[in-house]
């Protein structure tokens, strides 16, 4: 099949058990002019001859097989290989509603290029948890709203939308090879700061898989983590400036970051024994790294927005008062360790 509206691309790894129900649920789509991109990222169990398999029932599959990289590589891989007008990831061990592409691509303007759809959480195979977004449409003219009138920033993720290849291929846009820790949150934030509208749904169309064992439950290198940092506060205040965001619009980001540092903090000090050093090396990052003057730039109402949302601690944390900030991570830690 020449030049489908949709690529839909798929990282492939190991997923013997979960493969087969994630391509099954592609293929049963109610819309149909689409094509399927199986990365297999160098797998040692049976997932390349499932992928092989089910090209042979189905034209509308193409299979890569590749040495294992990670799934940016077998993202990027896709990416290279889509000759669609638009594209969608799905992780091999998640399914799709049948009407996922229907409801994605239902009455889209032209100046929209990124749809989500709803999501719900499985686990044991059960839903334990649903992301119902309104139905909106966001212009131009009114795109830095959707950071404060839902909840956007928090959907890091790539799956469960879709994105327009266009966009992707004039600003040459790619997962980072060299971040394997939040490399689709890089992702989406340097293709918003280019996207000239989008939609959301509250069609549930995507589901995911919960998995005990993936890259959030892992430790990492304190210079992996500020790596991270880095790129993301980056991108995240190219979006402010790019889009004009208000104090409230940039909110999600700066919580974001704040959730960041606190994991860079964690990183840092873990084989520092000395209390005192440890202390000198939370003040550091702390200041060095947190936007802490976001808060006292603020007005009174934002502030008590704030404080509603982060706890009234903040307050007292964010005004200098380092010895707080210390005796509540120590606090955190103490409680983490009696668990």
């Amino acid at each position: 099949m020449d030049s489908p509206k949709i690529s839909v691309i798929v990282p492939v790894y190991n997923v013997e058990q979960y493969l087969p129900r994630c391509i099954d649920s592609i293929l049963a789509q109610t819309f149909t002019d689409f094509e399927v991109l199986l990365i297999d990222d160098g797998s040692t169990d049976e997932s390349g001859k499932i992928c092989d398999e089910y090209a042979k029932k189905d034209s509308r599959i193409r299979v890569f097989h590749k040495k294992n990289g990670g799934v940016s590589s077998a993202r990027n891989t896709g990416l290279d290989n889509a000759h669609s007008e638009w594209v969608a990831f799905v992780d091999s061990d998640d399914t799709l509603d049948v009407d996922f592409l229907h409801y994605s691509f239902l009455d889209i303007p032209d100046f929209v290029d990124i749809v989500f759809l709803s999501w719900a959480k499985k686990e044991n195979g059960n839903i334990v948890y649903e992301m119902v977004l309104p139905d909106v449409t966001y212009d131009s003219g009114s795109l830095h709203k959707a950071f404060s009138e839902t909840d956007i920033v928090s959907m890091g993720v790539p799956w469960g939308r879709i994105y327009k290849m266009d966009v992707i291929q004039k600003y040459n846009l790619r997962f980072d090879i060299d971040l394997p820790i939040s490399e689709d949150r890089l992702f989406f934030y340097e293709y918003i700061i280019h996207s000239s509208g989008i939609i959301l749904r509250s069609h549930i169309g995507y589901f995911f898989r919960v998995t005990h064992q993936g890259l959030s439950s892992k430790k990492h290198s304190g210079e992996l983590c500020e790596m991270r940092f880095d790129k993301l506060n980056k991108a995240a205040n190219l979006i402010k400036t790019e889009l004009g965001l208000s104090p409230r619009e940039y909110f999600p980001f700066w919580l974001q970051q704040m959730r960041y540092v606190s994991i860079l903090i964690n990183a840092r000090i873990k084989n520092v024994r000395s209390p005192i050093a440890r202390i000198l090396l939370i003040r550091k990052i702390f200041y060095t790294k947190f936007d802490y003057k976001f808060y006292d730039k603020q007005g009174k109402d934002m502030r008590k927005y704030i404080c509603q949302k982060c706890g009234t601690g903040l307050n007292l944390l964010l005004k200098r008062h380092f010895v707080l900030y210390n005796l509540y991570y120590s606090i955190r830690h103490l409680i983490y360790k009696l668990k």
